[in-house]
């Protein structure tokens, strides 16, 4: 039996103008898919609704998000890895703050800078009126991989 679990995590970084990287991450047999097209409906700053559309093949993927806050640029900020030899590297905020959902679970993702100069990845949500929580060190989607291996399991 495949199975499809489909959650998305949407950070804005800026240096001069927002612009935005969305990593989406979809499992079949533990394998990730790669997206075809994707499509932002935004008003930012006007409005901090956001509305994300991924296409992979036949497969449509429509999430929203609410940005909380844009956080801020420390002096000593952090950049994102590299995602090949030539790739391009974003500046990553600090307190930067989005909700968004995964089924009916309403998920807040934030970034924190930590004291040995690392950017952590957290997904905070809620069970049984019980605040819970994953982060990664690396990588937002490290932090989304974690998320699933809790909720799926």
């Amino acid at each position: 039996m495949k199975v499809k679990v489909t959650t998305m995590v949407i950070f804005f970084i800026s240096n001069t103008a927002i612009s935005q990287i969305l990593l989406l991450i979809s499992f079949k047999n533990d394998l990730l898919d790669n997206y075809s097209t994707r499509t932002f409906n935004q008003d930012f700053p006007n409005s901090p609704h956001i509305v994300a559309m991924y296409k992979s093949g036949s497969i449509a993927f429509i999430s929203w998000y609410d940005v909380i806050s844009l956080g801020y640029y420390p002096k000593n900020v952090i950049m994102t890895q590299k995602n090949s030899k030539d790739g391009k590297q974003y500046w990553i905020p600090n307190d930067y703050i989005v909700e968004t959902e995964f089924g009916n679970k309403k998920l807040r993702c934030e970034i924190k800078y930590t004291s040995n100069q690392k950017a952590r990845y957290i997904i905070f949500w809620e069970e049984n009126n019980t605040e819970l929580s994953v982060y990664n060190e690396r990588s937002a989607t490290g932090a989304v991989i974690a998320f699933l291996k809790v909720r799926v399991n």
